[in-house]
């Protein structure tokens, strides 16, 4: 990649692992020993789970931990238990693994989810946002303080040292952070900008959310996020990635779909100041499947909102064409 003057960024996932790494699987042997303390095994309360926090992906954030009366925490898949970043020890085992990367000569990293590593560790309940008698996690993380001192301590002992690019997932962070997000100083590069993606989203859940953006719409997102930015730093821009449907399906009206109508909305990103970031198959307009069979599905937020979906009255007709403008 080098002779070719090119630059490799890999995807940095330091919220969470797998429930299969070693960590875990020592943590759940002695649910009491040191690797227990690499996550977040809690007691519960009165026999059930510590709070009442929903998972990005739907159900509890709460696992049971076998053979205790503890649970481990997951914001995303209880595959995914969220690693405790109040461990001064958990903490350097994670920048040594990043500078094993960037040693290689790796340029840089794209970072999953920061914002989460921050948690309440009293993990406060709050009023349920649903008739699960959950709430989004994402109140927990909008609710505590105090994550910028875990992103400039990495930062110190990882990515400064190599002069390494990073651009951050970042949702739910607070107006005022901006600059120390990607000020000239900031704790990144730059991050993403995900006001087009996240317009018209209800809490509900797909079913409820604005199916599509008028023009005036994705125009009034754009000018808001590019205004909102203004000289603090640069913004990276996005149609589309993993977590989104085809930009071309869900941005441009329904019938409207063409090969002069994909050039347009790609004119009009790359024409965005700020850095674009193409999506594999957004190059050549890759459009959604449109609607397919249930048991095709293999994505695990579109199998939770499908069943949203069909317990807020929806027919499996009509969920199915929900999960296929979202998923």
């Amino acid at each position: 990649a080098k002779k070719r003057g090119m630059y490799i960024v890999m995807d940095l996932v330091v919220n969470h692992c797998s429930d299969k790494h070693e960590w875990f699987r020592k943590a759940l042997a002695d649910p009491d020993g040191e690797y227990a303390d690499y996550f977040y095994f809690v007691k519960g309360k009165n026999g059930k789970a510590p709070s009442n926090y929903r998972s990005y992906f739907g159900g509890s954030t709460w696992e049971p931990v076998p053979g205790t009366d503890k649970y481990y925490l997951h914001m995303f898949a209880k595959e995914q238990p969220d690693l405790n970043w109040e461990n001064p020890g958990l903490r350097q085992e994670i920048y040594k693994m990043i500078n094993w990367w960037l040693d290689k000569g790796l340029a840089g990293f794209r970072i999953d989810a920061i914002i989460n590593i921050k948690k309440d560790l009293k993990f406060p309940s709050f009023e349920p946002d649903g008739p699960d008698g959950l709430v989004s996690c994402v109140k927990m993380v909008e609710e505590v303080q105090g994550v910028g001192a875990y992103l400039e301590d990495m930062k110190h002992n990882t990515f400064e040292k190599y002069d390494a690019f990073t651009v951050a997932e970042v949702f739910n962070m607070k107006d005022d952070e901006l600059a120390e997000f990607i000020g000239d100083d900031g704790h990144f590069s730059t991050m993403f900008d995900f006001a087009e993606t996240v317009y018209g989203k209800s809490q509900k859940g797909w079913y409820d959310s604005s199916a599509f953006l008028t023009p005036e719409e994705y125009k009034s997102c754009i000018f808001a996020a590019q205004e909102k930015i203004g000289d603090v730093g640069m913004i990276s821009n996005i149609i589309e990635n993993h977590d989104e449907p085809r930009g071309v399906s869900y941005y441009i009206p329904e019938g409207e779909v063409c090969d002069a109508s994909k050039k347009l909305l790609a004119a009009m990103y790359f024409l965005m100041r700020g850095l674009p970031f193409i999506y594999q198959g957004q190059e050549i307009g890759m459009e959604n499947l449109g609607i397919v069979p249930i048991d095709k599905v293999d994505d695990i937020s579109a199998l939770d909102q499908y069943q949203v979906s069909l317990d807020a009255g929806l027919t499996p007709e009509e969920a199915l064409k929900v999960i296929s403008i979202y998923s």
